[in-house]
């Protein structure tokens, strides 16, 4: 399973779809804010933790660096795999991101073979 947040529910059910075609047998648990993704990980039983989290940059209460930071402070969260993404392919973003523990920052994408190669790589860099 892989926890998608993301304010922006369009851009959840495209990535959604992406993963379903490449790996069928995958879910994908989407919420549509930072607080909800905080709590859906603060609730998961440890068995039931995702493979993946992605998180979308500009979200809030917590955006996804402030989400990463928050999963820095619970250790039994930590070895998730960690991507976020965005609309601004900022340097900055990106280096934020990495400093928090996030595997890779991705801007999103503008047509379909881009949401394909950002499921593909989530798959591929979470061992799924």
């Amino acid at each position: 399973m892989i926890l998608l947040a993301d304010d922006d529910i369009d851009d959840a059910e495209l990535l959604q779809e992406a993963i379903a075609v490449i790996a069928p047998y995958v879910t994908v648990a989407i919420v549509t804010d930072g607080q909800q993704a905080a709590e859906f990980l603060a609730k998961c039983p440890d068995d039931e933790l995702p493979a993946a989290v992605l998180f979308d940059y500009h979200m809030s209460p917590f955006n996804g660096p402030e989400l990463l930071a928050w999963i820095c402070n619970h250790e039994r969260l930590m070895a998730i795999p960690k991507f976020v993404w965005g609309t601004l392919d900022e340097k900055t973003y990106a280096e934020k991101c990495k400093r928090f523990g996030a595997t890779q920052y991705f801007v999103k994408p503008v047509d379909i073979r881009g949401v394909l190669h950002i499921a593909k790589s989530v798959l591929t860099l979470s061992g799924i």
